[in-house]
């Protein structure tokens, strides 16, 4: 949906000085140096189908290299995130994009939203390599996952599970990968083929979801 012609536009605080208008989905108008936007010509304003928050989070990485991952879990926080990859992926920001994966291979702190949170980038950057490596590095940050009486679970705000696409939530409770190990039964026959570790374990159940038609709703 693009912005709202009966409404009046509200003029972003930081972003007020530049000579290329964008104007988001929730009518918010924000000034922009046009170098920033990677346009030297044709017309000085757009509408977009994108919200304040969206283009803010894009500036911020695109005029100072920056990305937070501070903010408190919220199902806000994490369709924001989902809503900056769609946007950078469905408008080819290329620079954008590789800044985003390299924020998301970066080594989370001790708190488990920070993995979340790069999770989240890279389903959403459809790079399930990359997912792999994340869990074979820090496989201790996603004991929610795993969902028993002690977990964080309990504290994960349902946002997160909603924007989990199906078929990656699927390997990843399949796979296990909060076990840096095997699992000392079911997978004896797996650790002989290679399938030992929690990343490839996770990229053995995803080629099985990719196969089947049940989890295509899913996909993303």
């Amino acid at each position: 949906m693009s912005a709202k012609a009966d409404e009046p536009l509200t003029q972003d605080e930081t972003w007020k000085d530049g000579d290329f208008e964008v104007i988001t989905s929730d009518n918010v108008k924000f000034c922009v140096p046009t170098h920033l936007l990677q346009t030297a010509s044709g017309e000085k304003r757009i509408e977009l189908d994108a919200s304040a928050a969206t283009i803010t989070a894009l500036l911020r990485i695109t005029s100072k290299g920056f990305l937070s991952f501070d903010e408190p879990p919220s199902t806000r926080k994490y369709r924001e995130i989902v809503d900056l990859v769609n946007f950078v992926r469905k408008y080819d920001c290329e620079a954008a994009g590789n800044f985003l994966r390299f924020a998301a291979q970066t080594a989370p702190d001790h708190t488990r939203d920070q993995a979340v949170v790069r999770l989240l980038i890279l389903i959403y950057m459809d790079d399930k390599h990359l997912c792999a490596e994340l869990f074979d590095k820090h496989s201790q940050r996603f004991g929610w996952l795993q969902g028993d009486a002690s977990s964080v679970l309990r504290d994960s705000p349902y946002g997160l599970f909603a924007v989990i696409p199906f078929r990656y939530f699927w390997a990843m409770v399949a796979a296990n990968v909060a076990d840096p190990d095997d699992l000392p039964i079911e997978y004896l026959r797996k650790r002989k083929a290679g399938l030992s570790s929690p990343g490839s374990r996770f990229l053995h159940f995803m080629a099985i979801a990719e196969k089947r038609d049940d989890f295509g709703a899913g996909a993303i």
